[in-house]
């Protein structure tokens, strides 16, 4: 399985056994938040009554970057200022948890979204640039 680091936290873009012995196995006690639209999760109260067994904290934040919501980014961001140094961060191909990892640091950093655009100019180029310019827009510090 695959994954990506940004900083101390981890995005799973090919990580596809959520079960509790393979997240414990690979990654130890961590938070999982898995952003991806549909789970289709057999038993998923047996699943999380595991989670909690063995001290994985999941949360589900059913979205992609270009629906996202100011709370699903409020959630996101929740989640990162908890437990930045173990969140591993899932969804379908890996993109939406690198877009939702990248505006929570940019966020934090203090970064505008013209530091953004002249500093890694290939953002501009992306599809989920408007929604990141937006709310860093709205979130800068003066």
């Amino acid at each position: 399985a695959g994954h990506l680091c940004a900083g101390d936290c981890s995005i799973l873009s090919s990580f596809n056994d959520l079960s509790a012995a393979a997240i414990k196995e690979q990654f130890g006690s961590v938070c999982v938040v898995d952003l991806r639209k549909e789970i289709h999760i057999q038993n998923q109260k047996e699943l999380m009554a595991q989670y909690k067994e063995q001290g994985i904290h999941y949360v589900h934040v059913p979205v992609t970057f270009e629906t996202a919501s100011e709370q699903d980014l409020d959630t996101f961001r929740r989640e990162c200022a908890r437990r930045w140094s173990d969140l591993r961060v899932v969804s379908s191909d890996g993109c939406d948890a690198c877009y939702f990892a990248a505006a929570h640091v940019f966020r934090k950093e203090g970064w505008s979204a013209e530091r953004c655009r002249e500093d890694i100019p290939e953002l501009a180029k992306t599809p989920w640039y408007g929604v990141l310019e937006s709310y860093l827009s709205r979130h800068s510090r003066p």
